[in-house]
């Protein structure tokens, strides 16, 4: 079945709108439930945090991860199995403009997304991503904060000098 795969997402691309732009074909996995895709049109900020801080935390609950997003920035994401990009391109103005966050509130994206469902049945919705930054790193993406410990200026003057110091 793994044969088949390739030929599937290709066709699951093409039906939802969008151009295969980066994939191997040896590395997909024998069955669409192992596939995750994020549709991701934001606007450029969310998307370089997304691409720089967030994806990795996506891909390690991924098996096999598949951005879907704007034409063009799929060196952004080379953490990605796949990268599809948005074929429409008579749509990509109009469509930018209403990106919010990590989200777009264009008539187009519950379209993009329920042509995305019919074919793969684990599509992350953008908003999932808020989980782990909103304006910030939250305490979901699982970093633990430490504050360097530092010493008072009297804690250092009380501390006794080497003999190698005292000497040179």
């Amino acid at each position: 079945m793994n044969n088949d795969i390739p030929a599937f997402l290709k066709r699951a691309a093409e039906k939802s709108g969008f151009d295969r732009v980066v994939y191997n074909d040896a590395k997909t996995p024998t069955h669409p439930s192992g596939i995750t895709v994020l549709p991701l049109f934001c606007d450029i900020r969310e998307l370089s945090i997304a691409s720089a801080i967030l994806m990795s935390r996506i891909k390690e609950k991924s098996k096999y991860l598949i951005i879907a997003s704007w034409p063009g920035m799929q060196g952004l994401f080379d953490c990605a199995d796949e990268y599809w990009s948005l074929s429409n391109d008579a749509i990509l103005g109009e469509f930018y403009k209403e990106s919010c966050g990590f989200g777009n509130l264009s008539k187009h994206t519950s379209l993009l997304s329920r042509n995305l469902n019919l074919y793969l049945e684990d599509v992350i919705k953008p908003d999932a991503l808020s989980k782990y930054y909103d304006n910030g790193i939250t305490s979901s993406f699982g970093v633990a904060s430490r504050t360097a410990e530092m010493r008072s200026s009297t804690t250092v003057a009380e501390q006794p000098v080497s003999k190698e110091r005292q000497s040179g």
